[in-house]
């Protein structure tokens, strides 16, 4: 390069700032990563506080064994256990859970089955209970 241009081009970079606004993206995303890390934790404290004190009415959101999604309704407490109707409906993707909470009391089963707080609270920290949905 002639040293006259290269005189130019070091004069030219000596001036020329990056915008601050080029960063701006990075740190936008940055922001929106802790906010879910933060929400994330925030809901997972609340369902530890929820699963040990279930309330008829709850609903819990469960992983079954075969990677399928479905809900337990709690509809009665009796000592420390929690009386759950697990849904006649299953779903294969998370977001299917808003389709079966839509369809009410009717989706639920009859017949009732009883859980301890201690089984709740296991189920709960295997991931197999990922959500608690408390009116």
């Amino acid at each position: 390069m002639p040293v006259s241009l290269k005189t130019d081009y070091e004069n030219l970079k000596l001036q020329t700032k990056t915008p601050v606004w080029t960063f701006a993206g990075a740190a936008l995303l940055a922001i929106a990563i802790t906010a879910g890390v933060i929400s994330d934790r925030k809901n997972d404290e609340k369902n530890a506080t929820l699963i040990l004190l279930p309330k008829a009415g709850d609903i819990f959101e469960v992983k079954t064994k075969a990677s399928q999604y479905t809900l337990y309704k709690v509809s009665a407490i009796e000592g420390d256990s929690a009386i759950v109707r697990i849904n006649n409906f299953e779903t294969n993707k998370i977001s299917g859970l808003a389709d079966l909470k839509s369809k009410g009391d009717t989706a639920y089963a009859e017949d009732e089955f009883a859980y301890s707080k201690k089984e709740l609270k296991a189920m709960l920290d295997k991931g197999e209970i990922i959500d608690i949905d408390r009116k």
